[in-house]
């Protein structure tokens, strides 16, 4: 019994199909809120920025969430959409507090 490279590579190469074949679609738009998540959460000190990127982080994320939750088939992203929904809100939170922080330090330096 003989081997036969070529058929084995080709048999090799049919499984290693198979198996990428059988991984789920990826929710581009969990990667998209992700990566705005991760901006809004950097320039919350900026505070037009924080809020913008937040925003969108957040709707991006929730979008990503109904369509891998809607879809008939098994989709992958979750973790993704949902870290960049966290990120979105840090961000968003951290800008207005920086807002709020800024105003009480403004209000204190003006009362004395």
């Amino acid at each position: 019994m003989a081997f036969d490279a070529p058929n084995a590579r080709q048999r090799a190469n049919q499984n290693i199909q198979i198996v990428y074949a059988m991984r789920p679609p990826f929710v581009k738009r969990a990667i998209v809120s992700l990566i705005f998540g991760i901006l809004a959460a950097v320039t919350c000190m900026t505070v037009v920025l924080g809020i913008a990127f937040g925003a969108t982080a957040i709707l991006t994320g929730v979008s990503a969430l109904r369509v891998i939750s809607q879809s008939w088939e098994p989709r992958s992203g979750k973790v993704q959409a949902i870290a960049g929904i966290s990120f979105g809100s840090i961000g968003v939170l951290g800008a207005l507090m920086f807002v709020l922080a800024i105003q009480g330090l403004s209000a204190a330096i003006g009362a004395q």
